[in-house]
């Protein structure tokens, strides 16, 4: 489920509260009558100030029956934008697989290292005898 933030004109204290009340709700939207769902989406105003001008221009003259199209159209866009974005995004689980191998690669050379002081002590011993 997208959480978004819709730009409210102003109401009273009042119309807040309801609307918290009809958003925030244990309740199922079923529950509320439909007049208590009328009332407050009556008092609600968007603030549409932020659309660009040819899309509030295309909101004037839409129809209810034509958001459908609207909305899938800015799914479409936004889906598109979702996709350019994760392109642009780095890859943060490089990094962490990076550091685990950076890791194991520091104790392979300490083994390493070991092993060779060893292989020297050994050659050293056998020489002695």
């Amino acid at each position: 489920e997208k959480q978004v933030k819709v730009p409210l004109l102003a109401f009273n204290e009042d119309d807040r509260k309801r609307l918290e009340g009809l958003l925030y709700s244990d309740q199922n939207l079923d529950a509320w009558s439909l007049t208590a769902l009328e009332d407050v989406s009556n008092r609600l105003s968007i603030d549409f100030a932020h659309l660009p001008d040819e899309r509030r221009a295309a909101a004037a003259k839409t129809k209810v029956d034509d958001v459908r199209a609207m909305n899938l159209e800015y799914e479409a866009r936004d889906a598109v934008l979702a996709k350019e974005l994760q392109a642009l995004s780095p890859n943060l689980k490089a990094v962490e697989e990076l550091d685990l191998e950076s890791a194991k690669l520091e104790e392979l050379r300490k083994e390493g290292d070991e092993a060779t002081a060893m292989s020297q002590k050994l050659a050293r011993d056998f020489q002695a005898v």
